[in-house]
């Protein structure tokens, strides 16, 4: 019993040494590690929290910024893009239509291609103010406005100046085919006069009347019988290039069909004038009309046979092919040639109208000379009046195919000659009833020339037209080439955004890799540290106190506990 009293109190003694052990311990700095087995646990717990806060920081941090670059991509550089892709191509649409409604033909021609050009313009203008509506260069959008208002503007001067020009060319066709007729009916009121009272001028009446319907045969032969045909082939080209370069980029088999039907209609055309030029012999003389076709099968052949660029474009929809159908840009060469060759067959034919004029006004002029010196007062002022009605409808017929203002000038010179000379004329065949019907006819087509509306002024009015035309089309085409470099601009500039979005992307997910993995390496290591720190302080411990309550259990009173260093339970 007193073994008993003297170890427990034994016991005793050696708590309260481990109470003050653990006192002193706590006054000498120990306080700032947790001297409980709670403070400890709540520490390691601490340790895991703030590594997942920081890990959770670190990837928010990452999610903001890919998220701010990619809605820059989504929500700025790719309408951009598109928007640049867009302009361009509407501005594409523009010029080609625009240029086709220059050489219409037509009122028709020209009111649909107005209708299509329209189209295009205000889908442009649509694109334009969807890009000016996101913001994003509202310098480039203010620039891009003005300008296809400015387009808009000359393209329907363009319109309307070629609607004057078709009219111009209209009025001055009827009036030339009037005057033809005029002439006519002259011819014919003056012979029979002249053949009664003039016999002794029959035969030079009778050659200058030959010579003159030959030579005016020959320029309707050359003239309408032949530049009208090659002024419609040319028209018809323009419109099989644009069939086959619809055919070729045709989406659905019913727009390649209907781009067949265009280029066959075309080709139909153009068939029809080939022969009728053929059939021409005057044009024949001129022109090498076999050459003109054989260059015509050449570009005609693109649209032809099982291997056209149609039926390659409907294997290729079909995908029963792998060969890609041939660009439109290979076809030019072909198509260029036999344009080359279009217009020199105009400028033949053109040229050796003026020629045909000439001569005939020169052999007029001969036969003019030589009338004056056999005929006398009364009648045989008819002979003189009828080569002046002659030559003036030999001028007039020539004046609309004048090339330029210039070329206008002799004609107009040698036709106010003609009109003082007609007037002599008449002052010589007084008030003579006999022949008043062959002056009233002879003054009517003398007035072809006179005034606003004479053949001369439609001429010149028509080439103005044309000038202004051209020039509205080069203003047209400048403008909407800007308005391209523009689009380039955008798209250049949206694509190095797009990279330099892309690449901060990727170095953000780089630097948060590193970064998490920085993290979670330092936690896992804070952690390990933790846990090997409570290992140490309370495993230890813990296990020797189980040795010395084991030992005190088998009745070693005298084992010695462990220094206390803490106050855990």
């Amino acid at each position: 019993m007193r073994r008993i009293n003297a170890d427990g109190k034994h016991l005793t003694e050696k708590k309260r040494e481990m109470t003050a052990v653990a006192v002193k311990s706590r006054e000498s700095g120990g306080f700032l590690i947790p001297g409980t087995i709670r403070g400890k646990l709540f520490l390691v717990f601490g340790i895991i929290i703030v590594s997942a806060a920081i890990g959770a920081v670190v990837a928010q941090r990452a999610n903001v910024l890919v998220h701010t670059q990619l809605s820059l991509i989504t929500e700025g550089n790719l309408p951009a893009l598109v928007t640049a892709h867009k302009i361009s191509e509407a501005t594409t649409n523009i010029r080609n239509v625009s240029a086709a409604m220059a050489t219409a033909a037509s009122e028709s021609a020209l009111t649909s291609r107005w209708v299509l050009l329209e189209h295009h313009i205000e889908a442009a203008k649509s694109i334009v103010i969807a890009y000016s509506d996101t913001g994003v260069d509202e310098a480039t959008a203010s620039d891009l406005k003005k300008q296809m208002a400015e387009v808009g503007h000359l393209t329907a001067q363009l319109a309307s100046m070629v609607g004057l020009r078709l009219k111009l060319a209209d009025e001055l066709r009827r009036s030339v085919q009037t005057l033809a007729t005029e002439h006519s009916k002259f011819n014919e009121a003056i012979r029979p006069l002249i053949a009664k009272e003039l016999a002794f001028l029959d035969s030079t009446s009778e050659r200058v009347i030959s010579n003159t319907k030959t030579t005016m045969e020959r320029l309707n032969e050359i003239s309408f019988r032949g530049l009208i045909p090659v002024l419609s082939i040319n028209a018809q080209v323009v419109k099989m290039k644009e069939s086959l370069r619809k055919g070729s980029t045709a989406q659905t088999e019913e727009l390649i069909d209907s781009a067949w039907e265009e280029f066959v209609g075309a080709s139909s055309v153009i068939n029809r004038n080939i022969s009728e030029l053929k059939n021409n012999p005057a044009v024949n003389a001129v022109v090498d009309t076999d050459l003109l076709a054989e260059h015509y099968k050449l570009a005609q052949a693109f649209g032809m046979g099982d291997e056209s660029l149609f039926e390659k474009r409907r294997r290729e929809l079909a995908g029963t092919t792998s060969n890609p159908v041939m660009p439109v840009a290979s076809i030019e060469k072909p198509f260029k040639n036999f344009e080359r060759l279009l217009r020199l067959s105009i400028t033949l034919i053109r040229g050796e109208t003026v020629t045909v004029g000439i001569d005939l006004n020169r052999e007029i002029s001969s036969s003019l000379t030589a009338m004056k010196s056999v005929s006398v007062d009364g009648y045989g002022a008819l002979l003189e009046m009828e080569a002046l009605g002659n030559r003036a409808a030999g001028i007039l017929t020539v004046a609309p195919f004048a090339g330029n203002i210039h070329e206008l000038e002799p004609l107009r010179l040698e036709l106010l000659e003609t009109n003082e000379e007609f007037e002599a004329v008449l002052g010589r065949i007084g008030e003579n009833k006999d022949v008043s019907g062959a002056v009233e006819l002879a003054k009517k087509m003398m007035t072809f020339g006179k005034g606003e509306r004479s053949v001369l002024d439609l001429r010149a009015n028509e080439l103005q037209a044309l000038t202004k035309v051209d020039d509205l089309l080069f203003r047209t085409n400048t403008l909407t080439n800007q308005m391209s470099s523009i689009a380039a601009g955008i798209l250049t500039i949206a694509r190095q955004q797009t990279d330099a979005a892309a690449t901060a992307v990727v170095t953000s997910l780089h630097s948060s890799r590193v970064t998490m993995s920085l993290t979670v390496g330092l936690s896992l290591l804070a952690i390990f540290g933790a846990v090997v720190y409570v290992n140490r302080s309370l495993g230890s411990r813990l296990s020797a106190f189980s040795n010395a309550a084991l030992a005190l259990a088998g009745g070693n009173l005298t084992v010695k506990l462990p220094e206390p260093a803490g106050q855990d339970e």
